[in-house]
């Protein structure tokens, strides 16, 4: 069963790249908590990020670090009589700041995907109230 999803969550390792076939994947896991207090309970969820995507959050991105995973297809797997939730996420959104020793941006960090266009401005002069 696979099941869509939006992931909010702290990497547990730095993310790796590798290649498969033409196309790149970065590869990481990532602890998301729930419940609260005594009933607080970690999931751990292997999550891949394929294309450019996947190769800006691994450049980007280090272990301890909070992201927000979107468009997750979420399934189990099987290996060796265990069972592991896995993800294959089609988008993500920086929550941590880019520390020191990463390349600098040349925009400002805003804390959000730097690929999304903002809205043009909305001339609202026609609207009765």
């Amino acid at each position: 069963m696979t099941i869509s999803a939006t992931i909010v969550g702290r990497l547990g390792a730095d993310p790796e790249t590798r290649q498969a076939g033409q196309h790149s994947v970065a590869e990481f896991r990532v602890a998301t908590k729930h419940g609260f207090g005594e009933r607080e309970v970690s999931t751990w969820l292997s999550v891949s990020l394929w294309g450019k995507r996947g190769e800006v959050a691994a450049k980007h991105h280090s272990k301890g670090d909070q992201i927000i995973l979107t468009g997750c297809s979420i399934y189990n797997e099987e290996y060796k009589e265990k069972m592991y939730l896995k993800a294959e996420a089609r988008d993500f959104v920086f929550v941590s700041k880019p520390r020191e020793d990463r390349p600098q941006r040349e925009k400002p960090w805003t804390g959000t995907n730097p690929n999304l266009q903002s809205a043009p401005p909305h001339d609202d002069s026609d609207v009765p109230f």
